[in-house]
């Protein structure tokens, strides 16, 4: 049966990862892993990144649209 993780652990495991101060050999048995679980999520994660940026913006672009929006019936 496979082991299902949590987004918290997984995200610990990719932290670990990133910062290279130990190989991802060492993390994976540090944390009872296979090393390939730990470069999948690492993988996942880097690839990942840009949307988290790209949803930032997109959600304070919604929201200044919105309060102009707003702000217009109130312009003369």
């Amino acid at each position: 049966m496979r082991e299902h993780y949590s987004a918290a652990f997984k995200a610990q495991i990719v932290l670990e990862a990133l910062k290279e101060i130990k190989t991802v050999a060492q993390i994976a048995s540090a944390h009872q892993l296979h090393p390939n679980l730990v470069t999948k999520w690492k993988q996942e994660a880097v690839a990942e990144l840009p949307v988290v940026f790209e949803r930032k913006n997109t959600q304070a672009q919604a929201q200044e649209a919105q309060e102009q929006k707003v702000a217009q019936p109130y312009e003369l």
